[in-house]
């Protein structure tokens, strides 16, 4: 959520939810769609939904690096299909891909995608870092409530950026 955030070109947070009972989606994050039709969006805009959908997975790695969890597996397979998206149907990598079933072409596919996706992590990772304050005072709030309004967040955010 707080990647999210922190992301001019993505939607407005409105809350972040814990669910334990949930075994696919045990945290989540609402938004509000930022985008005027949501048939036609940036290539900002899905890159900014590919960092937030990395997040999950990076975030554990920052609080826990003894230990991840399976909670952001459906993010992984939702981040892989939309960069494939990316590369292959809407024609956002820095390569013209054609014949698509040539061995040539779906290295370069494969590497475009492995490339999008790294640079999604790397970036999730920059922002992590700089909310790993917020992070460790929120998420005993989210513990205790199972749920953070987007003015709790940003109030906590102004505390520390004050302090």
């Amino acid at each position: 959520g707080l990647v999210g955030l922190s992301l001019p070109t993505y939607s407005k947070l409105q809350s972040i939810h814990l669910n334990m009972h949930s075994p696919r989606t045990p945290g989540y994050t609402l938004f509000q769609s930022n985008e005027i039709d949501i048939n036609i969006v940036t290539q900002e805009y899905l890159f900014s939904k590919l960092i937030v959908l990395l997040s999950g997975r990076e975030a554990e790695k920052l609080h826990f690096n003894k230990s991840i969890t399976t909670g952001a597996s459906h993010d992984f397979s939702e981040a892989y299909t939309l960069a494939e998206k990316m590369i292959m149907k809407y024609g956002m990598g820095k390569n013209e891909i054609f014949p698509y079933n040539s061995d040539k072409s779906k290295n370069i596919i494969d590497n475009e995608i492995m490339k999008m996706i790294t640079d999604a992590q790397y970036q999730s990772q920059i922002i992590l870092e700089s909310f790993k304050d917020v992070m460790i005072l929120l998420a005993p709030k989210l513990i205790k409530k199972k749920n953070l309004k987007r003015d709790i967040i940003l109030s906590t955010i102004k505390n520390i950026k004050i302090s």
